[in-house]
């Protein structure tokens, strides 16, 4: 495991860190005395008192980490799961009471942020102000705070502009020697392998149901989403069903079933309950059809798979959309990003975990648009 690189996200850092240097230059006085003075910013600092960052709801700011090299992070936290969001930045000192900061800046959140704010220094106290008169207060700190740091995996192999249009709620499963996902095609959609020993596009198996959303393998059977959200289809390599399970009738707990996984025992969905509107993971004996547990979950996840001891996710919408999840707390004990697979050209699908890998499936969006790309990251 590795904390994440200081380069963030990749795209197009040349252009903009030229922008920012020649940006620098330009405020700098002809004596290069204010050389010393951009040092004053940097740092961790502990956000306090105000709101100035209020645009994803739910969540606390933890830290404002501003580096030497004129790019920084600014943390949040799910206060309930302890998911991250990591959102980079690229700063440069205008003046000596201004700064601009650009958040997220290779994604398109950045375009509805604020970028100049007046700033003060008081010692180990960090003011900023927006240009609408909105403040808030930093404490200088000596470290980043334990847990406050999205991870990055130790290697990602890529598999890019994959001849598949992957469906938009399909997950990606492993039988052990290929991985499957559901894929758009003509006549029919198509449950498409990624053979695991050439780390490419085997043959694809038509669906004339239709029914191509695959999110889970038992070892016998396939488990797909369904046109009725809270139904998932058991289904066999031959598109025939063999079994279901209605969390409403099966179950008598109605659920909006978003993500599923196999345990090696259990089934397991992620989804929003029907009577409370809140988020829940259950756990579900299908020889039975009953609930093992059921659990509070506040977290939307898109995606679930199993490792053996943990298990994984895909945040929905999130800038670090990759959690590591503890069965027993439900508590994220993990946050990961891989630089350069940012949302704005990549939407995360699918996640399957193999011997030690794991496995995403992502949506090509842009000039790639209608293909895929599978990753395997290892920890």
């Amino acid at each position: 495991m590795k904390t994440k690189g200081r380069g963030g996200r990749t795209t197009g850092s040349v252009i903009v860190l030229g922008f920012l240097a020649a940006m620098l230059f330009a405020s700098c006085s002809d004596d290069g005395n204010n050389a010393q003075d951009n040092q004053q910013l940097v740092g961790n600092w502990q956000p306090g008192e105000g709101d100035l960052f209020p645009f994803l709801p739910g969540v606390e700011s933890v830290v404002l980490q501003l580096r030497d090299d004129s790019t920084g992070e600014l943390v949040f936290r799910e206060p309930e799961s302890g998911a991250l969001a990591c959102l980079d930045l690229i700063y440069a000192e205008l003046s000596d009471e201004a700064v601009f900061i650009d958040l997220e800046v290779y994604d398109e959140v950045s375009a509805f942020q604020p970028k100049n704010f007046a700033f003060a220094v008081d010692g180990n106290e960090l003011t900023l102000t927006d240009n609408v008169g909105r403040s808030q207060t930093f404490t200088k700190l000596e470290a980043l705070p334990a847990g406050a740091e999205c991870q990055a995996f130790s290697e990602v192999v890529a598999s890019d502009a994959l001849e598949a249009d992957p469906r938009g709620d399909t997950g990606l499963v492993s039988d052990g020697s290929s991985l499957w996902f559901g894929a758009d095609a003509q006549p029919n959609d198509q449950l498409m392998p990624y053979v695991l020993a050439t780390s490419s596009l085997g043959v694809p198996i038509d669906l004339p149901s239709g029914v191509a959303e695959v999110q889970a393998y038992d070892g016998t059977l396939l488990w797909f989403h369904t046109g009725v959200g809270y139904i998932a289809s058991g289904r066999n390599f031959a598109d025939v069903e063999i079994d279901t399970i209605d969390t409403d009738l099966d179950l008598g707990h109605r659920l909006s079933i978003h993500a599923m996984a196999w345990d090696g025992t259990d089934l397991w969905f992620s989804g929003e309950s029907d009577a409370s509107g809140e988020r829940e993971l259950l756990q579900v004996d299908i020889s039975t059809k009953t609930i093992v547990n059921r659990y509070d979950f506040t977290i939307e996840l898109s995606a679930l798979t199993w490792d053996g001891t943990h298990f994984w996710g895909i945040l929905s919408g999130s800038p670090s959309p990759l959690v590591q999840i503890d069965p027993d707390t439900r508590q994220v004990v993990a946050t990961y990003e891989i630089p350069g697979y940012g949302q704005l050209f990549n939407r995360y699908l699918g996640l399957a975990a193999v011997d030690g890998d794991l496995y995403i499936l992502m949506e090509n969006r842009g000039p790639d648009s209608n293909t895929a790309t599978i990753l395997r990251a290892i920890p």
